[in-house]
């Protein structure tokens, strides 16, 4: 039986994180083998068409390299933008969001 976290295919997520819901997006290949898989980050903007252009960019290199891809998305810290912060509460918040991968994917080795 395949472990649900290793299931492939491309999977939408929400967490919660403080009073934030946050949002991102996982692609496990197929064949994906975690005895020798890593995990690589995609940081960027809020979800959408940029989600959609960066899994398509590196589907293959994914594939290709028995990559986990992960996808989170910047919160939502104005009313036009959404960005990663580099400092304060905001950057704590970000920080403890990215530590609920680490513990996920406790391990494999993360890029």
């Amino acid at each position: 039986m395949v472990d649900l976290m290793y299931k492939p295919g491309i999977k939408n997520y929400t967490t919660k994180i403080g009073s934030e819901i946050r949002t991102y997006t996982v692609e496990v290949p197929v064949g994906f083998n975690p005895e020798t898989g890593i995990v690589m980050f995609f940081f960027k903007g809020k979800g959408g068409a940029q989600t959609s252009a960066l899994v398509k960019r590196f589907s293959k290199y994914l594939q290709k390299h028995n990559c986990i891809g992960v996808y989170p998305d910047a919160a939502k810290r104005t009313k036009k933008a959404s960005e990663w912060a580099v400092e304060g509460d905001d950057f704590k918040k970000d920080q403890a969001f990215f530590a609920a991968f680490q513990h996920t994917y406790i391990n494999l080795p993360i890029f």
